[in-house]
């Protein structure tokens, strides 16, 4: 500090003894000149440090807010500004420069502009005042915060670490760094079943010295569950902590949701309040159970069976979560859906910046409050929709079962004709909503039992029955009774020579490539409800014959085929005899009976004569 003066020849006025601006500037009248080191430090650096591990291990923060304030004597301030911190955690400050000037001694310096800072422990006579700086940092949320449109202060009311230093030669031209380091609340969150829960938003919220209403910090939690909370290590600090579902208190705070997801609280959620931080009583470390369950929905039919593992394998549930997060997931064969959200279910975030902080869970983790749900059939669109509430309780078990009763069940239908009789034995098609079709065959009472209908309805093909043609289509068909329309009532009558019924006749009634048989009852008349068309009608009795051509209408009217005519007269002992036959047989009988006369006559003569010999005595022989 006592540099040498650079003269040419022209004599100094002026005394050359030190004084305080010999350290400071330096202000002569004469010619001459000299290079003067003053306390201006060409540039000084701020190291923020924090634990970032379960073991304590200290690194630096990149990209946290560095501010630097010049305290005099007076108490007056004056802020040197503020600078983020590099990859390694380190600030550095230095004096902006304008320019370059040349000295007497024909060297270049730069020529320093604001902010300048100054160190004072250098060695020199005399006293001088000293400026003292606060350095401080606070955590820096804006990057968090920024995607949702937030500011920080919108979210947190952060804590301010700082110290208050004189600089001394150590610290110029950013040799030895002024730290700062965080302390640190290390707490890990576990679901109701006792498993990590990833991502979820673990808050600070300071209760005493000071209380606040925002968190002082927050940070999610590592797919372990683990998060580490930074805070000043202020030995009368307490700390209330809060876990939220997800980003759910930013999204609230966005608007994006009504209200965050509050999972837990150390203050309300405990048997007695349990603070942290480092004032005496408090913890710094622990294990949260949240009120986070395993929700699954139990998928039953409306009269609450369980569905075929064929049925569940055209399912989707579309599930809206508390957060307004979209999820679809498959029900596994048990019928079981889970509520669980990863990247395989998720459909939609309520805010672009939501995605970051998926749970991406390996099971069902559900948070309290409301759940919109979808049941879905392929090709079918909803079958089910329900709104139900997971409540935030301490419950025995993790698991929160909600059942959905779906609308799928088996339908069952009676198919009659218009005549009110069962059409049994139908072969009949049946088109699912869907479009799965079935190939069934109506009961002895006309009835099939349809499995699993999606919206408890289909459409139905009556194809044949009885061998013929039917054709009959019905729509939207529910369980009940189906009137197949187009099915009429055919009676045949059957009549002899003298225009009586004739019981017994064999009648064939054929059509389309079938045919069916009956006999007439005791009044010669056959009945047979067939499908509407035209028949040809056969009937035959003692090897006699007629055929006629008949229309069938659809019921409930009848049809009357034409009546047809056999030659019989009579039956007698089975036989049918015609008008002739019947003649013939009374010439027949009454030769008979004739012939019979005649024997009979002809027998008694014969048997008189017989006994008339017997008893006339015969003639002595000799004679007297």
């Amino acid at each position: 500090f006592f540099p040498t003066w650079f003269k040419e020849g022209i004599e100094f006025r002026g005394n050359d003894t030190y004084w305080v601006g010999d350290y400071w500037n330096m202000t002569y009248w004469s010619g001459a000149a000299k290079v003067v080191d003053t306390v201006t430090m060409e540039g000084f650096c701020v190291a923020v440090k924090a634990p970032i591990d379960a073991k304590g291990t200290k690194a630096g923060l990149p990209n946290q807010p560095v501010k630097v304030t010049a305290i005099g004597n007076t108490s007056a301030e004056v802020e040197l500004g503020t600078k983020r911190t590099d990859s390694e955690g380190t600030a550095k400050f230095a004096p902006a420069t304008a320019g370059t000037g040349t000295l007497p001694n024909a060297t270049s310096k730069p020529i320093i502009g604001a902010p300048v800072a100054y160190k004072f422990n250098v060695t020199g006579l005399g006293t001088y005042p000293e400026i003292d700086y606060r350095i401080e940092t606070w955590q820096n949320f804006e990057d968090i915060v920024a995607p949702y449109g937030l500011k920080p202060e919108d979210v947190v009311d952060y804590d301010v670490l700082n110290v208050t230093k004189k600089f001394g030669e150590e610290h110029n031209a950013f040799g030895t760094c002024v730290t700062l380091e965080w302390g640190a609340i290390l707490i890990t969150v576990e679901d109701w079943s006792g498993k990590p829960l990833k991502n979820a938003m673990v808050a600070a919220i300071m209760y005493a010295p000071t209380p606040k209403a925002m968190p002082s910090t927050f940070n999610f939690t590592d797919e372990d569950g683990f998060t580490i909370l930074l805070v000043p290590p202020n030995k009368r600090s307490r700390y209330e902590i809060k876990v939220f579902w997800r980003d759910s208190y930013l999204l609230a705070k966005a608007g994006a949701i009504p209200r965050s997801i509050d999972i837990y609280s150390s203050y309300a959620d405990e048997t007695f309040p349990r603070f942290y931080g480092y004032a005496s009583g408090a913890e710094r470390t622990g294990t949260i159970k949240t009120f986070v369950y395993v929700g699954l929905i139990q998928l039953l039919t409306k009269e609450g069976k369980a569905l075929s593992p064929e049925a569940l394998s055209k399912i989707t549930v579309t599930i809206t979560w508390p957060d307004k997060t979209v999820t679809r997931v498959k029900p596994g064969s048990d019928g079981v859906a889970p509520i669980i959200l990863n990247k395989d279910t998720v459909v939609s975030w309520p805010h672009t910046a939501s995605a970051k902080y998926s749970p991406e869970s390996p099971h069902p983790q559900s948070p309290p409050g409301e759940y919109s749900v979808v049941v879905e059939w392929e090709g079918v669109g909803k079958i089910a929709e329900k709104t139900f509430r997971i409540h935030r309780a301490r419950l025995d078990v993790p698991e929160v079962r909600e059942t959905v009763y779906v609308d799928v069940t088996d339908v069952e239908i009676v198919f009659r004709t218009p005549f009110d009789t069962p059409v049994a034995g139908a072969a009949v098609t049946v088109t699912k909503p869907d479009g799965t079709t079935l190939k069934m065959t109506t009961d002895s009472e006309g009835k099939i039992v349809v499995p699993e209908v999606p919206l408890s309805k289909v459409d139905v093909t009556v194809e044949t029955w009885k061998g013929f043609n039917v054709g009959y289509k019905a729509t939207g068909v529910t369980a009940g009774a189906v009137t197949v329309e187009n099915i009429g009532k055919l009676v045949v009558t059957v009549v002899g020579a003298r225009g009586q019924g004739l019981a017994g006749a064999k009648v064939t009634i054929s059509g389309a490539g079938s045919e069916i048989v009956g006999t007439t009852d005791a009044s010669g008349k056959f009945a047979a409800e067939l499908p509407a068309g035209s028949y040809t009608v056969k009937v035959e009795k003692g090897g006699k014959t007629a055929e006629a051509t008949a229309t069938v209408s659809p019921g409930p009217a009848v049809s009357e085929a034409p009546a047809l005519k056999l030659d019989i007269f009579m039956t007698i002992a089975g036989w049918e005899m015609s008008f002739g036959d019947f003649v013939g047989l009374i010439l027949l009988v009454v030769v008979l009976v004739i012939v019979l006369f005649i024997i009979a006559h002809e027998y008694a003569v014969w048997r008189r004569r017989r006994i008339a010999r017997a008893i006339v005595p015969a003639k002595p022989e000799g004679g007297a």
